[in-house]
């Protein structure tokens, strides 16, 4: 479950996939993920799209995050 002033809509694809927030600030951020059988490939290995979601999501949170200035010139 993400708190309300990380992600102020819900994401039911989030929420569907089981993802948690741990932690955010300064141009860093940390999910989690309890891995389950529906998350696997035919390989029985996590599938990429899980991977690239909780990917895209950390990003976007981190650089929300991300506290540097930019140089003026």
């Amino acid at each position: 479950m993400f708190p309300s002033h990380i992600f102020p809509i819900d994401n039911p694809f989030l929420s569907h996939l089981g993802v948690e927030f741990v932690s955010m600030g300064d141009g860093a951020a940390e999910l989690a993920l309890t891995v389950q059988p529906h998350h696997m490939n035919s390989w029985q290995v996590t599938h990429g799209g899980v991977s690239m979601t909780m990917l895209d999501v950390v990003m976007a949170l981190a650089g929300v995050r991300c506290t540097r200035k930019p140089k003026r010139r």
